[in-house]
């Protein structure tokens, strides 16, 4: 959405306002790009696609969204524009939803490919430290 050709507003943006809007929109780019890679990596899942590879990319894009966010969009100001502040603080605020979503959306990911599955680890937590023959009280743990 941009503020600085459009009419969103209809009045006059003060330059301080343009420049925020602007980074702003530059930043909403990026967080279209990484929404994007989440969801093909999605699809990549079910398509027999070589798991550590797409691990390595969800983790890139976590990293890459962590890091936007924390250092580009919360460097944002909002607090001392005037004619544009409105319109900055519901971008970011719509921002920051989006990169949190899509973060969570990648961490589910995450969990999806390295949770074990029930055939390749049948035996789950101390049940496979113990020596045969000795009781396990799974109780107790």
């Amino acid at each position: 959405m941009n503020f600085t050709d459009g009419a969103p507003m209809n009045r006059r943006l003060s330059s301080l306002s343009v420049r925020r809007l602007d980074k702003l929109d530059d930043i909403e780019a990026e967080v279209e790009e990484a929404e994007r890679t989440v969801e093909a990596l999605h699809s990549f899942l079910g398509g027999g696609a070589d798991r550590n590879r797409i691990l390595a990319m969800a983790r890139q894009v976590n990293g890459h969204l962590e890091k936007l966010q924390a250092s580009e969009l919360d460097a944002v100001v909002t607090g001392d524009l005037s004619s544009g502040k409105a319109a900055a603080k519901d971008l970011r605020k719509q921002l920051n939803a989006r990169v949190e979503a899509a973060r969570a959306s990648v961490v589910a990911l995450h969990e999806a490919l390295t949770k074990p599955s029930a055939a390749a680890a049948p035996d789950r937590g101390y049940e496979r430290h113990i020596p045969p023959g000795i009781r396990y009280n799974k109780e107790r743990v």
